[in-house]
């Protein structure tokens, strides 16, 4: 239609009754949505690139820049002053790099001979280095005497320890032997006093045998004796050991 008279009709018309209608009107409201989207869309890439900030709460306190605009003092027992700070707050400093120029009021204070005593200091210290390393070497080599003499100690007490079991054996054996005599010789005197008593030994062989007897038990005594001397060699070598 043209729209050419005022009256209107479009409101008495059937549009429901006319498909060509309805797909005119489904048509612009598609259209609408789809450009309502796109300048959504535009609008949301735009306010990506706008400048944001973030903030961020914390404690804290305000200060100068530069550290000679702050009150500073420094403990020392001559006065003096602070002439210029070389760095400012967050500045890089490497070993070496001046921080800062201090100054004396009184120039009577200056010691002339102040590279001189530094120097002579240092040389003190470094003889006193030399000194102690000395020392050290000194101890260095005491210590490995030590070890030596420590070693050859342990091998002189396992030694020890060795002849001292050898001769506890070598002592059984001859404390065996002489109770192995002392018996027989008993036996040879019970045997000497039957044969005494039916008159076919004399006293002289009786008392001989006796005497065998008596020998045999001194011997077996004092072997016994040596044993135990040598048995206590043996401990003695044990505690020298684990000493």
């Amino acid at each position: 239609m043209l729209n050419i008279s005022d009256i209107k009709v479009s409101d008495r018309m059937m549009k429901k009754d006319y498909s060509t209608l309805k797909k005119i009107k489904q048509t612009t409201k598609k259209n609408l949505f789809m450009r309502l989207l796109f300048y959504a869309f535009l609008l949301f890439i735009l306010i990506c690139f706008l400048p944001w900030t973030q903030n961020v709460q914390s404690k804290g306190y305000v200060t100068t820049l530069y550290p000679e605009q702050r009150p500073q003092t420094i403990n020392s027992i001559i006065a003096g002053k602070l002439e210029k700070w070389y760095i400012k707050e967050g500045d890089f400093v490497k070993k070496g790099d001046t921080i800062l120029f201090i100054s004396e009021i009184k120039s009577d204070y200056f010691d002339p001979n102040l590279i001189n005593r530094m120097s002579e200091q240092i040389s003190n210290k470094e003889q006193s280095i030399n000194s102690y390393d000395g020392k050290l070497s000194a101890m260095q080599r005491q210590l490995e005497t030590f070890k030596k003499l420590r070693d050859l100690k342990l091998e002189q007490a396992k030694n020890k320890l060795k002849q001292a079991k050898l001769k506890v054996k070598a002592d059984s054996v001859d404390f065996i032997a002489s109770e192995i005599q002392f018996s027989i010789a008993e036996k040879q005197f019970k045997r000497t006093d039957d044969l005494y008593k039916q008159g076919l030994k004399s006293m002289k062989e009786l008392e001989g045998a006796n005497l065998k007897v008596q020998e045999s038990m001194a011997k077996s005594i004092s072997l016994e004796n040596k044993l135990l001397v040598s048995r206590n060699e043996v401990v003695n070598a044990l505690i020298d050991l684990s000493n």
